[in-house]
């Protein structure tokens, strides 16, 4: 199972580095022959691009990742296991359920899993400063102090070497694939496809669930960005931001 994983994350990365690389032989195949000159101020943020400049996606609808075309994705998230915990019959289980969970999909499905060292630098940073204000302001020591030793043990846990790791079912649905053309009829399929992974994970024995549409941009800016985030999406629904990341202002 872990190498059937492993192949449909190799699989999902090649078609997707092979989708850009087209994309932008096409681009450069029209682009206009005369040579432009870009400002210093243009050139600066190249590095900087919104993610939907590069990645054919239009809009969250009702959870849904669309696609342009109206082709619909949605992520579950999955969680692990242990094979060195289960026994022969057990692992057999797992294996003849998981075969038949990909023969009742009416769509071709995805795997991604994704690895990135932890990385407590943000939240360090917003502890130091939230201890020492409330001491401040209270002119307690006691609580500066105790901040203190809280930040060293982040600290030290950071310096840890220290692997997240997350797995990511993709299914979808979408016109040519389906006899349904219509969008609601092509939701209630998607939908259909959810219910039997979840289900059908379950008796694999792996817990999983629909990821919120802000955790699934989150796995996009993940996936461009490896080493680190400033920005997440749920924190920007905890603070109603989410439209920027929606329109492309803020996904980078």
């Amino acid at each position: 199972m872990n190498n059937m994983i492993l192949y449909g994350a190799t699989v999902v990365v090649s078609v997707i580095g092979f989708a850009v690389y087209d994309q932008r032989k096409k681009n450069k195949k029209n682009a206009d022959p005369k040579i432009e000159v870009k400002s210093s101020k243009e050139q600066s943020t190249k590095g900087s691009r919104p993610i939907q400049e590069f990645l054919p996606v239009e809009r969250v609808d009702e959870g849904a990742i669309v696609l342009r075309g109206d082709k619909y994705r949605r992520m579950i998230h999955v969680g692990n296991i242990n094979p060195y915990a289960l026994s022969e019959g057990e692992m057999n289980s797992i294996r003849n359920n998981f075969r038949t969970l990909l023969t009742m999909l009416r769509s071709p499905a995805q795997f991604i899993v994704r690895g990135r060292r932890m990385d407590l630098t943000d939240y360090r940073q917003y502890f130091s400063k939230t201890y020492t204000e409330t001491a401040q302001k209270w002119e307690n020591d006691q609580i500066l102090q105790y901040g203190q030793l809280i930040e060293q043990h982040l600290v030290d846990q950071g310096n840890k070497q220290r692997t997240i790791r997350e797995n990511l079912f993709v299914v979808g649905a979408e016109p040519g694939m389906l006899i349904e053309h219509d969008p609601n009829d092509i939701k209630r399929a998607l939908q259909q496809d959810i219910e039997t992974v979840v289900g059908g994970l379950q008796r694999c024995q792996l817990t999983s669930y629909p990821m919120p549409e802000e955790e699934q941009i989150e796995a996009l800016q993940l996936f461009w960005n490896k080493d680190r985030l400033h920005a997440r999406a749920r924190d920007a629904v905890a603070f109603d931001t989410l439209r920027g990341y929606h329109i492309g202002e803020g996904v980078r």
